[in-house]
């Protein structure tokens, strides 16, 4: 009889994506639930936690913890070094008026990369549905990136102090603010949990509005999009329904 294959975990990641779930969804899930809930002995998760060295389980026990927590079973056992969306941050230069694109920092604490994935997944699905893989599709996955990420929000709304403001200055770690990040990320998905679940449609021009007042380029990005979707998905006219159409009112004159 074959055994079961084992497959590497990293349990830091698994406590943060714990500590996650509960603040997200379960406030009272303790690890004795959790384990009861997947079907385990309460043991065999605390064998897991409290190991020395790298750990591994079952690869279903791993599955199952990456269902059930919402992240990516590949991240949760290290093989993936980040999820999936990692989004950009809009910085604007303050002394032209523009924006331009940076890459967010790869030292993003984890809770955020899990929050920020979460949203980032569900509105990729979405758009995916309603736009099919396509320009638009990109844009808005574009502009919901910078829906999540503090510091154009920040750089909008607060002033910079003079030595903050000159166009070579770094941005203020305090404008990063983790815990901004999670509550932006939990915030659009309880705003977009109608799109989500495909009870109502995504109103493109509000969503093109809201980007264009923190990121000025991500607006025209998405604007852009819009028009060019919009020009490949509508009705053709042909030369012969245009006749059709003349003549019906021509037609019509003469009775």
């Amino acid at each position: 009889m074959a055994q079961p294959s084992l497959v590497p975990i990293e349990v830091a990641r698994l406590r943060v994506a714990y500590d996650r779930f509960r603040a997200h969804k379960d406030p009272g899930l303790t690890w004795h639930q959790l384990a009861e809930r997947l079907g385990l002995r309460h043991q065999t998760l605390m064998a897991i936690l409290n190991s020395r060295g790298p750990r591994k389980c079952q690869r279903r026990l791993r599955d199952q913890l990456a269902l059930t927590l919402d992240v990516p079973a590949d991240w949760l056992s290290g093989e993936a070094p980040r999820l999936g969306y990692v989004p950009k941050e809009t910085v604007f230069d303050l002394t032209g008026g523009g924006s331009t694109w940076i890459t967010d920092r790869d030292d993003a604490p984890t809770v955020v990369q899990i929050a920020r994935n979460q949203f980032l997944s569900r509105v990729h699905e979405a758009a995916l549905r309603d736009f099919g893989d396509s320009n638009l599709s990109s844009a808005v996955m574009s502009a919901a990136t910078v829906l999540v990420v503090p510091i154009p929000w920040k750089l909008s709304l607060l002033r910079l102090a003079p030595r903050e403001a000159r166009k070579d200055a770094p941005i203020p770690d305090t404008y990063r603010s983790p815990a901004g990040a999670v509550h932006l990320a939990d915030a659009f998905t309880t705003l977009l949990e109608p799109w989500f679940d495909g009870e109502r449609g995504l109103h493109l021009e509000g969503l093109v509005q809201l980007i264009s007042s923190i990121s000025p380029a991500g607006g025209r990005e998405l604007r852009d999009a819009i028009r060019t979707h919009s020009k490949a998905t509508s009705p053709k006219r042909t030369r012969s329904s245009r006749v059709g159409r003349s003549t019906e009112r021509h037609s019509g004159k003469e009775r």
